[in-house]
């Protein structure tokens, strides 16, 4: 059944159209525990009151606490997102600046060893120095080979040989 004010479809048999809330043209339904001494008006203030009810209650059960959450945990994942991006840059800076650092240590102490070699040139090298330490190692696992020494003792004296060529220059 369709309403002839507004065109919205309706239930068959109803009074009144759920959209405008026009009479509907047909026969009116009996309410549960009406009587047949009432008159129609009665009968229709009836209905209206029953739909209100039920409006009433549909809006009741109608909570506003589940967009609250929605908008408190969206608020709550932008500061979160916000807070790692802001943790991240200081981590990258604070890499960079000991990086920085550390290579300013380095530029200075070869301008110190540079330096020295100025005031005494007959001096040894770093390197030299070094080179002369690796050879000293070498020899000490030749005597460790010719006298049978232990494995630890000789891969001991390995892991200081490869620390000294790792401070050559």
């Amino acid at each position: 059944m369709f309403c002839q004010k507004c065109g919205t479809e309706n239930k068959d048999g109803a009074a009144f159209c759920n959209s405008c809330g026009t009479a509907l043209k047909g026969p009116v339904p009996q309410t549960i525990g009406a009587t047949s001494t009432e008159t129609p008006n009665v009968k229709h203030q009836s209905i209206i009151k029953a739909k209100i009810a039920t409006k009433e209650e549909q809006i009741g059960n109608i909570s506003s606490l589940g967009p609250g959450l929605v908008i408190v945990l969206g608020i709550l994942i932008c500061l979160s997102i916000v807070g790692i991006i802001l943790g991240l840059i200081f981590i990258g800076f604070g890499i960079w600046w000991s990086s920085s650092r550390e290579n300013e240590k380095k530029r200075l102490q070869n301008e110190i060893r540079e330096l020295e070699l100025e005031l005494n040139p007959e001096q040894p090298t770093h390197n030299e120095v070094i080179k002369a330490k690796i050879a000293k190692k070498e020899e000490e696992i030749r005597d460790l080979l010719f006298f049978h020494s232990s494995d630890e003792d000789k891969k001991k004296l390995q892991n200081e040989i490869k620390e000294l060529e790792a401070e050559l220059e």
